[in-house]
């Protein structure tokens, strides 16, 4: 292998090889992140984890990996991903759209940890890869533990929620089990059961447990997000025990006594207020980037990760609370002025949810409007298709596996149009 290359493992969204494709297009390189080639394999010992914190409630958290807590050789858990073979400078912009314009040690929310995965097939090859793991300094935990304190009421219901949930989860791993299920769900079913088994052993107040129930019960992945990694495995053909284990993200953790259902049209609201304060952040911080004013990056970002998104954070977290009481308020029985403050409670916090991130909504939505097509090239980039890219008078779309030929051409183009706008935006100025 070429020394200026690197092996990515991709165990998110990014398993989607033809929305990974798009990554990057509206950082203004029209190629992507494009990937020499791309093997499935399988990590061994670690477990899926949602704790990469998002922009909630549009999307609340994304996908990691950690080391099982068991530590056992024959842990049953793992995580099934992708190699991805990427050059230098692929490799640079897939660091940009994770959060690295703002400075890759301190302001984006994952790490480096390189790990050894086994790649499919036969017979067994083995390979160093990077996988990037979400920061300890910055995982859900540590942006909700202030608003978790250890004898406070969000403790308490928390815990109580999680207990009736992982009954109902218990439930139905007892029921295939009786059942004798083989195959695929069989060892989708066992890899719930290690971990559910092992959070429940801990007490109470044991740290990785609360993690693990804000991840299960609060900060769940969107189905938005889940569908993406689910639909990524299977175009990666990954095995399909890990595909059934991803689809237990959606139809058993959610489906088993949830939330009270939210009126569709308060949740499309916030979602797309949320989505639209995003490109003001970014199209600043890509900016500065280019400026090379790499400090005052890293400070906007630290401040938007400290300020602006901690107070969607607690209002998230209580609004979820509150809508999960009100779920359960007919299993335990609790009067009609209790289940009226509740809505009472999840209608005032969303209220102030949408005031918080109405002036960057606003915002992001002329920024995006501006510049150059931003959220016709995010559109076609959420769903993985090719963007269109207007060049000599005719469409073509992009996309596609890197030609080893072109990689630096390709990056040198890209590098050549932004230095040509620039200068014509200095001279017409």
């Amino acid at each position: 292998m070429d020394a200026d290359c690197v092996c990515y493992f991709a165990v998110g969204s990014n398993l989607h090889r033809s929305r990974l494709r798009t990554r990057g297009t509206w950082l203004g390189h029209r190629d992507g992140v494009q990937y020499r080639s791309a093997e499935a394999a399988v990590l061994r010992g670690f477990r899926l984890v949602m704790n990469t914190p998002g922009f909630p409630p549009a999307e609340p958290v994304f996908g990691s990996a950690v080391r099982c807590e068991c530590n056992r050789r024959s842990c049953v858990s793992e995580v099934h991903g992708v190699v991805y073979t990427l050059d230098r400078h692929h490799y640079d912009l897939l660091w940009m759209t994770e959060g690295g314009l703002g400075g890759r040690e301190h302001a984006s929310s994952y790490v480096e940890q390189v790990v050894q995965v086994e790649l499919y097939g036969s017979p067994v090859r083995r390979c160093s890869a990077v996988m990037l793991q979400t920061r300890p300094q910055h995982t859900v935990w540590t942006v909700c533990a202030r608003w978790l304190p250890p004898h406070g009421y969000r403790r308490r219901w928390l815990g109580e929620e999680f207990q009736c949930r992982a009954r109902a989860v218990r439930k139905w791993l007892d029921a295939a089990a009786d059942a004798d299920v083989a195959g695929a769900d069989s060892k989708a079913r066992a890899m719930h059961a290690h971990v559910l088994q092992g959070m429940l052993a801990r007490p109470p107040d044991d740290v990785v447990r609360i993690a693990f129930e804000l991840e299960r019960m609060i900060m769940c992945p969107s189905e938005r997000y889940m569908r993406v990694v689910r639909d990524g495995a299977r175009e990666s053909g990954l095995e399909e025990a890990y595909v059934a284990y991803l689809d237990a993200f959606l139809n058993v953790w959610r489906g088993c006594d949830g939330c009270a259902p939210r009126p569709r049209a308060l949740q499309r609201t916030l979602s797309l207020l949320m989505r639209l304060s995003t490109p003001s952040f970014f199209l600043t911080l890509l900016r500065l980037h280019r400026w090379r004013w790499h400090r005052v990056a890293y400070a906007l970002s630290w401040m938007w990760s400290r300020w602006f998104l901690a107070p969607p954070f607690a209002l998230f977290m209580e609004r979820e609370l509150h809508a999960i009481r009100i779920a359960s308020a007919r299993r335990t029985g609790r009067s009609a002025a209790a289940v009226c403050a509740h809505w009472l409670v999840f209608w005032a916090t969303s209220l102030l949810l949408a005031l918080w991130v109405f002036p960057t909504a606003m915002a992001g939505l002329a920024m995006g409007t501006l510049s150059r097509d931003f959220f016709n090239i995010r559109a076609h980039a959420t769903h993985g298709r090719p963007v269109p890219v207007r060049v000599g008078g005719s469409d073509r779309e992009t996309g596609g596996v890197l030609n080893n030929n072109n990689i630096n051409n390709n990056y040198n183009n890209n590098e050549l149009r932004l230095h040509q706008r620039a200068t014509r935006s200095r001279t017409t100025s």
